[in-house]
């Protein structure tokens, strides 16, 4: 079907933009990704985003409304200064926590991790944060909504410093410490996102979604619209973390621990996610090594897939191994990215 749509210059410039970074191949497969992400997230009962030009835009182009704005804007603007001591505390310590049973198979995704979970750092705030508001309460489990509305403005104080550090060390598309955490410009839907994406939801059939559940990290109840820690998400926890234990200045988001649980983890409980890490290992040895190909190789994975949702699943993946050093990102041409496997990732993987 053929569909003429007016968009507005500035929008056109950011997509056009967004394609020559080298991840899409053209802007079929942008607007493609664009309006499945809006689809997948109007069947939800969290909304994170409200129009098409929402779910075309980048992260830091997102919705802001005025429920937030008196809340949050004198306290987490742009402009903020580089003194971590205004940062709630994340740092570990001797929990004291009763952990609970992870969600059942049949209430989260079994499948490779969805795209729109690019980074592990934004989960390990998360999860630190809820064993740190646990252990204080003594108690299984922790408020929904408080907690998801808390631990998203913490994070978005955090993801804005983290902002000022990569540019301090020059990192690039793909290498930014505060990718995933929520930084856009637009508050509400950039706090939304990471709600959904990072803390995690419920839904009125119990059925969960977000990182922390597929990763079985967490638990929400349906009875008591609460949060509680498995013991694979306390362990996690305790797993000293650079930025949050040591310096937001620091040379790593994770540290050599935190990836060999994180790996270890996955190998035993998410056996789809760390099957679709050796695909992509496979296919960049293969010389499969482009966004687009490489999203064909993924779309293997499930013929459930459309062409947009493989491109989803392979970003996301990319951007995770490339956090944990099993993958690298080179330039290719003027404007366009190819993969590399690393030392590390050819010891994991193949």
């Amino acid at each position: 079907m053929r569909v003429v749509v007016d968009l507005p210059t500035e929008l056109v410039d950011q997509i056009r933009s967004a394609i020559e970074q080298g991840n899409y191949a053209g802007p079929e497969e942008f607007l493609e990704q664009a309006l499945h992400t809006q689809l997948r997230l109007e069947s939800g009962e969290q909304q994170t985003l409200t129009s098409f030009s929402e779910a075309v835009q980048p992260r830091n182009q997102e919705a802001e409304p005025s429920s937030f704005r008196e809340t949050l804007a004198g306290e987490q603007t742009r402009n903020v200064n580089d003194d971590s001591s205004e940062l709630e505390d994340l740092s570990v310590r001797d929990f004291d926590v009763l952990t609970i049973d992870p969600p059942s198979p049949s209430r989260i995704d079994t499948g490779p991790l969805w795209g729109q979970y690019n980074r592990i750092l934004p989960m390990k705030v998360s999860v630190r944060r809820l064993a740190i508001e646990l252990d204080k309460v003594d108690a299984e489990g922790i408020a929904y909504d408080e907690f998801r509305e808390e631990t998203a403005a913490v994070a978005r104080a955090y993801g804005l410093q983290l902002e000022e550090s990569d540019k301090e060390a020059g990192r690039g598309r793909g290498e930014k410490f505060s990718a995933g955490f929520p930084t856009g410009d637009k508050v509400e839907s950039s706090l939304n996102r990471f709600k959904t994406h990072f803390v995690g939801q419920i839904d009125s059939t119990g059925s969960l979604t977000g990182s922390l559940p597929n990763l079985q990290f967490v638990n929400i109840s349906p009875s008591t619209r609460e949060f509680g820690l498995s013991d694979a998400g306390l362990d996690f926890a305790q797993v000293k973390n650079p930025v949050l234990d040591e310096s937001l200045r620091c040379e790593n988001p994770l540290s050599e621990s935190e990836r060999r649980f994180y790996l270890d983890h996955v190998n035993s409980e998410l056996h789809a996610e760390y099957n679709a890490m050796e695909v992509v290992a496979e296919a960049i040895v293969e010389g499969v090594n482009r966004p687009e190909p490489l999203s064909e190789r993924v779309a293997e994975l499930s013929e459930d897939w459309t062409s947009a949702q493989a491109s989803t699943i392979r970003s996301g993946l990319i951007g995770r191994m490339n956090e944990l050093g099993l993958v690298s990102r080179k330039r290719v041409g003027t404007r366009g990215v190819g993969y590399e496997l690393t030392v590390d990732g050819e010891r994991e993987l193949l």
